[in-house]
């Protein structure tokens, strides 16, 4: 299990969210998980499933048997760069 936090989230669209979870899943991890915010609930609404839409996050205080960093560079801004954390779980 990895779940993603950090800056670099909001950078990212649901699409390229999705793209991650699906690499990480062919990597053998159960799943991908990205919080459920702004951008998500956006995407929710563009749908016409607003309703539907739940706020997600990790309990305050949860423990991950590793913990990664990992920087995201934007092709068209090759200086810029964003913080993504990735921390996992072993079941």
């Amino acid at each position: 299990m990895f779940e993603f936090h950090g800056p670099g989230v909001a950078t990212l669209s649901v699409a390229q969210r999705s793209t991650i979870c699906n690499m990480i899943a062919e990597l053998g991890a159960t799943a991908g998980v990205f919080p459920s915010d702004a951008r998500t609930r956006e995407w929710f609404r563009q749908q016409k499933r607003e309703p539907q839409w739940r706020e997600l996050a990790a309990e305050p205080g949860a423990r991950y048997d590793e913990d990664e960093l990992i920087a995201l560079y934007r092709a068209r801004f090759p200086g810029h760069k964003v913080a993504l954390r990735c921390s996992t779980q072993r079941e």
